[in-house]
């Protein structure tokens, strides 16, 4: 019964916690970022990545009539939905919207 003791007790802890070495042979290193997590490029890569996906959106004026959905494609809106500026196409202005959004907790867009 004394080896099922054992086995059950388990291995002592030492005084220092170790790290396991990982397959690049170093040390993981972790660090606090504050109140600024983006400050990490992983958090940076992940909201790069929501942005790309939230770009590839199709936008459209939807209209209500009667219980009946329309789509309406000679409105202004329409059209600014298609092209919301001489600078980007609707993909680069979702993308931007998205990230700055992401990024700063706030977003303003100005017609």
């Amino acid at each position: 019964m004394g080896w099922l003791k054992d086995l059950l007790k388990g291995k002592e802890k030492k005084g220092q916690l170790s790290y396991a070495e990982s397959m690049a042979g170093y040390t993981p290193h972790f660090t606090s970022f504050g109140d600024n997590v983006t400050a990490s490029e992983l958090v940076m890569a992940s909201i790069r990545l929501k942005a790309e996906f939230f770009s590839k959106h199709a936008p459209r004026y939807i209209k209500t009539e009667n219980g009946k959905q329309n789509v309406i494609t000679d409105h202004n809106i329409a059209r600014l939905l298609k092209n919301p500026n001489n600078y980007s196409t609707m993909t680069d202005f979702l993308y931007k919207a998205f990230f700055v959004r992401a990024v700063t907790k706030n977003c303003f867009i100005y017609p």
